[in-house]
C-alpha cells in the first residue's frame, strides 16, 4: 500500500466514523522519543494512531479498517492503523 492508498483508507474511515488522529508521520527523532519501533510505519507515512470519539463504534471501525486493507492494533488509549501488508525493511 502506498502512502496515498493509506490516506485514502483513512479518509474512507473518516466518512463513516468520528475519530481524532493523535499521530501520523513521525521523523526518526520523534519516533524514538515516543518509543516507536525502529522501522515504524509512521516513518513512511503508513501509520496513524486514532482515538474514536464513540467507543461503542470500535468493532465496526476495526472491521471496516480490515476491509480497507488496514491492520488495526488496539493499544492502551488508541488504535494504531497500518497496512495489512506492512513489513519493516
Amino acid at each position: 500500500m502506498s502512502p496515498h492508498g493509506f490516506l485514502d483508507a483513512l479518509m474512507a474511515l473518516a466518512a463513516a466514523f468520528e475519530y481524532r488522529v493523535t499521530s501520523y508521520y513521525r521523523d526518526p527523532t520523534s519516533n524514538k522519543q515516543l518509543g516507536g519501533a525502529e522501522h515504524s510505519a509512521h516513518l513512511f507515512f503508513l501509520a496513524a494512531d486514532v482515538v474514536l470519539l464513540e467507543a461503542h463504534d470500535r468493532p465496526l471501525f476495526i472491521a471496516d479498517a480490515i476491509r480497507l486493507g488496514l491492520r488495526p492494533i488496539v493499544e492502551k488509549d488508541h488504535i494504531h492503523l497500518q497496512p495489512l501488508d506492512w513489513k519493516r525493511s
